[in-house]
């Protein structure tokens, strides 16, 4: 019910006094040939952005392979990829991007990142739910535990109110980030 001037409406003089009825669509017939002419059109347009996507696949693939060497490149003696703000997420996203494109996780440089995780402390949203990505996305039981660490951590961080923040804040981002890592957990069985 709604109350409109202290008298309360139906729903039905609510729906009356909106009622707007939309007009039909023209009926339009089209003839065998015209749906042909439209549907070679269809076809047409899908193998010309087939063609251009495929044009483009070297350059996009170059690209790609010039990324996954600078991550590669750039990691710190330490295992990280360094940063005065959020070493942790930063390294752990590197980490989930390098495995996502194919990076085994006994390389080197993986292998640094994921101890350098490890030991790595921070009750920080983005730092802990990053980190559940990067340990996450190897599908590999042997993190379980240490996923199952940095839940414990991450649910301590939620607000009463269900979101997510910087430590007495809230921030949708944070909050974003924070459904990212419950969501690796679930995955995970924990």
């Amino acid at each position: 019910r709604v109350v409109i001037y202290n008298r309360a409406l139906s729903a039905k003089e609510i729906r009356s006094s909106f009622s707007y009825a939309m007009p039909a669509p023209p009926k339009v017939k089209l003839s065998k040939e015209e749906l042909e002419a439209l549907a070679q059109k269809d076809i047409a347009a899908l193998k010309f952005a087939r063609q251009e996507e495929l044009d483009i696949k070297p350059q996009v693939d170059a690209a790609i392979t010039k990324g996954v060497t600078s991550l590669l490149n750039g990691q710190l003696r330490d295992g990280s990829w360094g940063g005065a703000n959020y070493p942790v997420g930063r390294t752990a996203l590197r980490v989930y991007a390098l495995v996502k494109r194919g990076v085994r996780t006994d390389h080197p440089v993986i292998r640094r990142a994921y101890a350098y995780l490890k030991a790595a402390r921070t009750n920080r949203t983005y730092s802990l739910a990053c980190a559940m990505l990067a340990f996450g996305v190897t599908g590999d039981p042997q993190y379980h535990g240490h996923l199952r660490k940095l839940l414990a951590i991450l649910l301590r961080a939620q607000g009463r109110n269900g979101a997510f923040g910087y430590p007495g804040s809230i921030d949708l981002s944070c909050t974003q980030y924070a459904a990212l890592g419950l969501w690796v957990a679930h995955k995970a069985g924990i």
